[in-house]
């Protein structure tokens, strides 16, 4: 038996002369929580309807299991897919509409519309059994096209976009129920999103993809704290990429590699890097700090320094973000914990230093993963 659910193999799609899916191997363990995480237009909803046969591949296989799906019709895949505008039968109430996929297989009505029960009471909307689509909220709505989609009990089930609807309250309320709903049935979900925090949040894996290809594939943790690209490092929290040259050092916790950048300044990093060699690297924007350009650093040599200034200060409750403009005419962005903040504030427009440590920095891959 498999220990994959879902696995993809060279898969490219094509529309005419766009392609939209290049070359993606990927393989998703069996039980996960997946989040295809991207802008708009970088391949992920193709991939997701590829995978559910509503899309033909151009290249490469779709694996289901053991099992080759490549040119299935949907009806064949053991998958079921729950759209982004939910796709509720206008005319049939929240009961029926749950129990449609157990009519088109042939189950009885007194058996399907039993087990219809029994999913709205596992979404709690049992008291909405009899009403229609335009009787139940955005969120409500949401529950029906999940339950319709989980009474079939397919093998894997794919979500497109299903929360981007919803107010943000609802969104975050939704989100519980959907990882809670994928641990109790040990079900693979592969969930398309735009959303960095929803798939932060929801994902035991995440893959990010721009331009038809995966540039990322991690857990969480993995992605956010230690990006590979600078596609990922940008896309994911207001990670700050910087540039510079190699100038010499040993690349070790004693002898640092030392870079200098576009307009002189002079960083240090861990890593084994050639001589003379320009690369790209990342500071996490919470791993960073700002504080007024006369304010005294001491004599720390394990701090690189920039110099700037506050372009934009913005509240946000329990941070501020800072948005300096370097000196090398770059944006570097600072999350500052509010306390901190308070005790050390810094105004719009005044010069400032961000200082970080060696070991915050993330030499960057030019080439994604696949």
């Amino acid at each position: 038996m498999s220990e994959y659910d879902i696995t993809l193999q060279g898969v490219s799609k094509e529309y005419g002369s766009l392609l939209a899916v290049d070359d993606v191997c990927l393989a998703l363990p069996r039980g996960s929580y997946c989040c295809l995480l991207g802008p708009s237009g970088c391949g992920k909803t193709s991939i997701l309807r590829m995978i559910a046969g509503h899309e033909e591949i151009t290249r490469g296989r779709i694996w289901l299991r053991a099992e080759d799906i490549s040119h299935l019709p949907p009806a064949k895949r053991n998958t079921s897919m729950m759209f982004q505008d939910y796709a509720l039968f206008p005319h049939m109430t929240a009961a029926e509409n749950i129990a449609f996929g157990l009519k088109m297989r042939g189950v009885r009505k007194r058996a399907r519309l039993q087990q219809a029960e029994e999913m709205l009471a596992k979404i709690g909307l049992t008291e909405y059994r009899r009403h229609l689509p335009a009787q139940l909220s955005g969120g409500q709505r949401q529950r029906v096209a999940l339950a319709r989609a989980l009474i079939t009990e397919p093998a894997v089930l794919l979500l497109d976009e299903p929360l981007s609807a919803l107010d943000r309250f609802v969104r975050i309320q939704l989100r519980g129920e959907l990882q809670r709903m994928q641990k109790e049935l040990g079900m693979t979900f592969i969930h398309v999103t735009h959303s960095q925090e929803e798939a932060l949040a929801l994902a035991d894996l995440v893959v990010v993809m721009d331009q038809g290809r995966i540039q990322q594939v991690g857990s969480p943790q993995e992605v956010y704290g230690h990006a590979r690209t600078s596609f990922v490092a940008s896309f994911i929290g207001d990670h700050n990429v910087l540039t510079g040259r190699v100038e010499g050092g040993a690349g070790d916790a004693r002898d640092p590699l030392r870079l200098t950048g576009r307009s002189g300044q002079t960083f240090r990093l861990l890593g084994r890097i050639p001589e003379g060699q320009q690369v790209e690297f990342a500071v996490r924007a919470d791993h960073a700090a700002v504080q007024p350009d006369d304010a005294d650093i001491g004599t720390d040599t394990d701090l690189n320094v920039l110099r700037g200034t506050a372009a934009v200060v913005e509240y946000a409750g329990f941070q501020v973000r800072i948005r300096v403009d370097t000196d090398a005419q770059e944006h570097f962005t600072v999350y500052v914990p509010e306390q901190r903040f308070a005790a050390r504030p810094v105004t719009l427009d005044q010069r400032v230093k961000v200082t970080w440590k060696i070991r915050d920095t993330d030499l960057l891959d030019t080439e994604p993963v696949h």
